[in-house]
């Protein structure tokens, strides 16, 4: 009886979770330079990871897959990038744009700190997953000719955030793990200068714009593992995530 309880309750959980997932939708927009490579195993796959999230790199992913991640683990990378783009308008007027280095420098870095509070006894608390993680999702910048085309919009530009993310994970059930956590995004001088800048030249002259701020937003995640294989290693995983939009006001540095 009680067996049967759980079960209902975990579906009816998966109901919900897929519900919100459905009627919460909106837009996408371009992003411009994100850097969506947060961790190794997930780059090499091409970022299909959300239902695999088996290394501390879920944390970034998707939460819920920390559960299958096991006692204390740190994991960290760098990324090292380089190259150049083009834009043409529709008259044909052309410009060549870089990311502002030959070698982007300080590289674009994660960090992920996990810890399963079961495996380290504490019991009480369940099937429970602590983590934090330290990512620079924006960590390129842009730079075009100053007599480029749109030069009098923008000739240089660069959003050097990070995005600090306590989060939290519990399996409620054999097959199912839920997650979430906050994304803190501020401007450290970690990274670049520290600040959000853009740059154009009109006439001769330059003008520079720049701006801080910090901002929350949050994350929420589920992970449906079916069909255990004998070793009881997942075989077939269904994964859903959700991020909040988040805005920020940038106010001039000092």
């Amino acid at each position: 009886m009680k067996r049967s309880l759980l079960d209902h309750l975990v579906t009816r959980t998966i109901f919900l979770l897929a519900t919100f997932f459905v009627v919460t939708y909106g837009q996408a927009f371009g992003e411009g330079f994100r850097l969506p490579y947060q961790g190794t195993a997930a780059a090499g796959q091409g970022e299909a990871f959300i239902a695999q999230a088996d290394d501390p790199s879920a944390l970034h992913y998707n939460p819920a897959g920390l559960t299958q991640v096991r006692r204390v683990q740190v994991y960290a990378g760098a990324n090292f990038i380089t190259g150049k783009f083009s834009f043409t308008n529709p008259t044909g007027a052309t410009a060549e744009g870089d990311l502002r280095q030959d070698v982007v420098m300080p590289p674009p870095a994660h960090v992920y700190v996990t810890a399963n509070l079961e495996d380290l006894g504490f019991s009480s608390l369940g099937p429970l997953v602590v983590g934090i993680g330290l990512t620079s999702p924006y960590g390129l910048g842009a730079r075009w000719p100053n007599s480029g085309p749109f030069a009098a919009v923008v000739t240089d530009a660069t959003l050097p955030l990070l995005d600090i993310k306590p989060t939290l994970a519990y399996k409620i059930h054999d097959i199912f793990s839920f997650g979430g956590g906050l994304d803190i995004y501020t401007f450290s001088d970690l990274i670049g200068e520290g600040q959000g800048e853009l740059i154009a030249h009109s006439g001769g002259t330059k003008t520079e714009f720049n701006g801080i701020d910090t901002a929350f937003g949050f994350n929420v995640s589920g992970l449906l593992t079916l069909l255990p294989n004998k070793h009881g290693k997942p075989q077939l995983n269904f994964g859903l995530v959700y991020r909040s939009g988040t805005t920020l006001n940038l106010r001039r540095a000092n």
